[in-house]
């Protein structure tokens, strides 16, 4: 292990800019409990960016864990598996958290948790293997973007000269990434000398932030166990975790927009998916199961919960005790970049890493009013983008303008509209804005 050392802008002067954020990180140190498959888990064959997976079977048919439900529709996709045994009983469409629809399979559960005997741990001999096995396990990114790792590490032989692992849990209340890496340190490892020995990638750099003492105390322990490991102390700011900041503040290089990590040499790789890929390694037994935050002041019982993917919300709470009060806003993921949900029927994916059942109390809310022009907001943006800006030229309907000002770069982290003192809804302005330009483009 190298000697610690800090990020970038402690010794150039310069950083990508943020906000400080209270943490409330209140199940940080505690273990995650493992929820018994539930009554029922509804699989949405859209867990990843890419397209959607295809149903691979059908009502009445039986099936164990591991089994395939979902088959991948070509590279940029990702299969499904069973998370629990039972019977196919309904071949749905649901809406996801944000309002976007996905065809999902629901399977009744037969209480016996049986699992397929047909599983067996990846034969691999080299890089085209390793990938194959990747893609087969229907690992996709669990730091929140869902990115299917299996095309994440498709890559030229060492075309990547450094892995930086995403340790970097900035957003407030999530900590199943801690979690996970307290609890799960040498599936870790494994999962990291794995992408390192197949893909001919020679250095590691594992970024953190430094008040975190839990994944302090984890990374160390890997760091110890991988050749060439460095750890990157962060700053405590968000959103330290966002990959394009993350590359800047542990190896210095800039992501510019439009481009991949892999345009810098770099692949980033969340300490969760390492840890999964690891597991999976080992057993053979593909992603049937998420570490999840539960946390907001309407739920009885704080937790990290590891629950079969497609566990529906409602039961995931009364696992963690009912709620004490009807929450405010229903969030899949951290109060800055979280989606909220319209239902507690909707279903646990993949990359779901927390529940947060807020208060109104804790959301704070006020009534926007008319900005001021203070320009807070393109002081706090990572990418010195003016959202105010956006949404006046959002409001004219100018695309030009909106093009203009880079909304394309907008990473939505929420910077703006947490600093705002109008109280104006800035990230979800350029979301829009965004949505309304690709619409032009795509019109001519």
């Amino acid at each position: 292990m190298r000697q610690l050392h800090h990020d970038i802008y402690r010794a150039s002067g310069k950083r990508l800019a943020g906000v400080g954020v209270p943490k409330r990180k209140n199940t940080d140190a505690v273990t995650p409990y493992k929820m018994p498959s539930p009554g029922e888990v509804i699989l949405p064959m859209s867990m990843h960016i890419g397209k959607p997976a295809l149903p691979a079977v059908k009502v009445g048919d039986s099936v164990c864990m591991g089994a395939l439900v979902g088959e991948a529709d070509g590279t940029m996709s990702s299969p499904v598996y069973a998370s629990i045994s039972g019977m196919v009983t309904e071949i749905p469409v649901v809406t996801l958290p944000g309002g976007r629809t996905s065809a999902a399979v629901r399977i009744t559960s037969d209480g016996e948790e049986r699992p397929c005997a047909s599983l067996e741990i990846p034969y691999i001999t080299g890089r085209d293997s390793f990938i194959k096995a990747v893609e087969k396990s229907g690992i996709v990114g669990l730091g929140g973007a869902g990115f299917p790792t299996h095309v994440k590490l498709d890559v030229e032989f060492s075309s990547a000269d450094v892995l930086v692992v995403n340790c970097a849990e900035c957003e407030p209340y999530i900590t199943s990434d801690t979690c996970t890496a307290v609890n799960c340190t040498d599936e870790a490892v494994l999962g990291i000398m794995s992408v390192l020995e197949y893909l001919g990638i020679p250095r590691v750099v594992i970024g953190l932030e430094e008040g975190n003492v839990h994944m302090l105390m984890a990374a160390q322990k890997i760091a110890k166990e991988v050749p060439n490991a460095e750890l990157s102390l962060l700053r405590d700011y968000y959103p330290q975790g966002a990959e394009r900041v993350l590359i800047y503040h542990t190896v210095g290089r800039v992501v510019k927009m439009g481009q991949l990590p892999i345009h810098a040499g770099v692949i980033v790789v969340n300490i969760s998916t390492a840890a999964e890929l690891g597991r999976y390694l080992k057993t053979g037994v593909p992603m049937l199961t998420r570490c999840v935050t539960v946390d907001g002041g309407a739920v009885r019982e704080r937790r990290n919960v590891t629950v079969p993917v497609g566990t529906k919300v409602r039961d995931l709470i009364n696992f963690c005790g009912g709620l004490c009060e009807r929450p405010k806003v229903l969030l899949f993921g951290g109060p800055m970049m979280g989606v909220e949900a319209d239902s507690f029927e909707t279903p646990v994916s993949k990359n779901t890493n927390a529940i947060l059942t807020l208060t109104a109390e804790e959301m704070n809310l006020s009534a926007p009013s008319n900005c001021i022009r203070c320009g807070s907001c393109l002081a706090a943006c990572p990418y010195s983008i003016d959202p105010a800006a956006i949404g006046r030229a959002l409001k004219r309907k100018n695309a030009e303008s909106v093009s203009a000002h880079r909304v394309d770069a907008c990473m939505e982290c929420g910077c703006c509209s947490y600093v705002c003192p109008a109280k104006l809804p800035l990230a979800e302005n350029n979301r829009r804005a965004k949505i309304f330009l690709k619409e032009v483009r795509n019109n001519g």
